[in-house]
């Protein structure tokens, strides 16, 4: 599989606190990108993380969907409020988010 590397221009975040079917996630942030969705699900505490699971929908877009930590939400949060500009990278089972290169002590502008 290639890699894929696309600057994140968009997001949107979605809290739960009831999942009917037991999905066993309590938040997610959507990815819009444009020719994939990719959705971070973030398990509730105690749940088993699950494999990176992509498919296509009916219109031939791309469907990944990548789990963390409810622990990691917060983080992933401000990174996405707070840094520009943000990368998603995906590969197979490897899915993370990057910055550009930042000076040492650049500090808050």
């Amino acid at each position: 599989m290639a890699a894929y590397i696309e600057k994140i221009e968009e997001y949107t975040i979605m809290t739960s606190g009831y999942y009917p079917s037991g999905g066993g996630w309590e938040a997610r942030i959507s990815l819009i990108l444009p020719d994939k969705f990719v959705y971070f699900y973030f398990m509730t505490p105690g749940k088993a993380l699950k494999s990176i699971e992509s498919h296509f929908n009916r219109f031939n877009e791309e469907i990944v969907k990548v789990y963390f930590r409810y622990e990691q939400f917060r983080d992933i949060v401000d990174l996405l409020r707070n840094e520009e500009p943000v990368y998603l990278f995906y590969s197979g089972q490897l899915a993370y988010l990057t910055t550009s290169r930042e000076p040492v002590g650049e500090g808050e502008l």
